[in-house]
């Protein structure tokens, strides 16, 4: 009799064994499954719920649009030629969106807060990366109070990149402009001339803007000597980290 309920217990016991065994196995293989299955598409919406749930006030989103201007205006970084655009998240209306301002049509050109999944639209941006500053508290709300004046202030868009006054204003001036009366001089970020391979195209940009028959070779001294932000020059400093940076379009055989 012992030994049959030593044979039953032994039974028993490979079968729980076997059970759990074939259990994971299965769960093991339903997740590679998932994952297998997961489309591009589906990462970069992961990706950008990700971004949105960890990005909190006063952390800058870059991006980089999917038009021939932005093509153009990434080469002016210094450094990383990665984005065209940069925003900074703030609490509005008891949601988290952006605070940015671009070229847009004159009149709507002014400083404006735009949901995140608008901003990094993937049918719109290629790229996005999101920064945090090592800010404290009360330079956080300072810097979010500094950007939220500019759109009480109907600022519009400054097309002539002057960092000379805030009357007009373009995104990185906006935002290092921000964090320096934040921070009291504590962050910097550097502006710099424009790159040479960049005068031609800018020469002939503020040409359209320039007093009726000044001459091209006035416009391009004034372009060489004038100086701005570059949208790299808000995150790469020492005071700032990158979260992120992910595609937000995807090419097959990439």
């Amino acid at each position: 009799m012992a030994f049959i309920n030593l044979m039953m217990r032994n039974f028993f016991l490979a079968a729980a064994v076997l059970y759990t065994f074939s259990f994971v196995s299965c769960n093991s293989s339903t997740a590679e499954q998932q994952a297998v299955q997961l489309t591009p598409e589906h990462l970069i919406q992961k990706n950008i719920d990700s971004l949105k749930s960890i990005c909190k006030e006063g952390d800058v989103i870059a991006r980089m649009n999917d038009n021939l201007v932005s093509y153009h205006v990434r080469n002016f970084n210094s450094t990383d030629r990665s984005f065209s655009h940069a925003g900074v998240v703030v609490m509005h209306n008891g949601k988290k969106m952006v605070c940015n301002i671009d070229a847009n049509e004159p009149g709507i050109d002014t400083v404006r807060y735009d949901p995140i999944d608008s901003f990094i639209n993937p049918k719109e941006n290629f790229l996005c990366g999101l920064y945090r500053y090592n800010f404290s508290d009360a330079e956080r709300e300072k810097f979010v109070a500094e950007l939220n004046s500019y759109h009480e202030r109907k600022v519009h868009f400054d097309r002539r990149f002057d960092l000379s006054d805030d009357s007009l204003i373009y995104c990185s001036e906006m935002i290092a402009k921000s964090i320096i009366k934040a921070t009291n001089g504590r962050i910097v970020l550097k502006d710099t001339t424009t790159p040479k391979a960049m005068l031609t195209v800018m020469t002939k940009f503020f040409q359209k803007e320039a007093p009726k028959n000044t001459p091209p070779k006035k416009v391009r001294q004034v372009i060489e000597q004038r100086r701005y932000i570059p949208i790299d020059a808000l995150y790469m400093v020492p005071q700032c980290t990158e979260l992120m940076r992910f595609k937000l379009k995807h090419f097959p055989g990439t």
